[in-house]
């Protein structure tokens, strides 16, 4: 899990996506405000890293949020970012597969997330991992079994 020692590295990563992806997520985010949330071992809001050859490749933000329909615990995924020359080498999977474990061992029963409909190679990605989209909307989730399947590999 990242910490306040990590918050270069996750801005950068944050910057590539950025970058990459056209949004601008960055405009409120200082490195200062980073460092506090990644310090913060109550913060919501928690950060995977992937490291290779000590080197950050991807990272996965997520929370964790409580539902108003039966007041089960949910994970919600924010952000899955594995840089581009790591991508199909099984960064991403592995960051999935660390998630669900999270997820479990903080007695979420499933992982939800957005993913754009156009995004055929994200969503080809979810649904290999046992994922399912909600093909009206942007969602993905993987409930209890997924996560099960995801965690024993």
């Amino acid at each position: 899990m990242a910490d306040a020692s990590d918050t270069t590295d996750v801005m950068t990563m944050l910057q590539q996506m950025d970058a990459e992806d056209g949004s601008e997520r960055l405009q409120s985010v200082t490195a200062g405000h980073l460092r506090r949330v990644l310090a913060d071992t109550d913060a919501p809001t928690s950060v995977l890293l992937a490291v290779v050859k000590e080197q950050i490749v991807g990272l996965a933000a997520f929370r964790m949020a409580v539902t108003t329909f039966g007041a089960r615990t949910e994970l919600y995924l924010d952000d899955l970012y594995v840089t581009r020359e790591m991508r199909r080498r099984g960064v991403g999977h592995a960051l999935m597969r660390r998630l669900a474990h999270v997820a479990q061992q903080r007695g979420a029963h499933r992982v939800l997330l957005n993913v754009m409909i156009e995004n055929a190679t994200a969503i080809r990605f979810y649904e290999d991992l046992g994922g399912t989209v909600f093909k009206e909307g942007r969602g993905c989730a993987f409930d209890e079994a997924a996560l099960q399947r995801l965690v024993s590999g």
